[in-house]
């Protein structure tokens, strides 16, 4: 029985290990619950982690944006949103560095904890040591706006 519809949002390679990282949103059927997953490949296509991947995000009643993937040495950064549509107050636009180990322990920073919905994000390769990443917000009266940071990783 199909409990969750998947989307796929993003696929890298990841050139210290001749591996890859995909990450998706995976939604229940009714739409009200979004987590955000990510699995690791080695260079022969190996899982890395459990079957079902890693829970950035796990699934529960908030929405999620996955809009950026990029590598840093042996890590994988996600810049992601989540927020509660009922409840916006609890939206955030967050980056996590999430190393490429057997049981990895990602680590998050929150860039925003602004009162809007996340849309349309983007982040550059890496310069100057770091990463420049810009989304749009979505207000409650669909005003709509464009922030951005920039953010440097730790060593990998």
């Amino acid at each position: 029985m199909l409990m969750a519809e998947p989307s796929w949002l993003g696929l890298v390679f990841v050139p210290e290990t001749g591996g890859a990282v995909v990450s998706w949103k995976e939604t229940s059927l009714n739409q009200d619950d979004c987590g955000l997953y990510l699995q690791a490949f080695s260079a022969t296509g190996t899982r890395l982690w459990a079957d079902e991947g890693l829970a950035l995000v796990p699934r529960t009643d908030t929405q999620v944006l996955a809009a950026a993937l990029k590598t840093h040495g042996q890590s994988v950064i996600v810049l992601y949103g989540e927020w509660i549509y009922e409840n916006i107050v609890d939206a955030q636009m967050a980056v996590a560095q999430v190393p490429l180990v057997a049981e990895p322990e990602p680590v998050s920073t929150v860039l925003c904890n602004h009162v809007t919905s996340k849309d349309h994000a983007t982040g550059s390769d890496l310069v100057n040591n770091g990463f420049w990443f810009a989304w749009e917000e979505v207000g409650a009266s669909e005003e709509k706006d464009i922030y951005g940071a920039f953010w440097s990783p730790t060593a990998p």
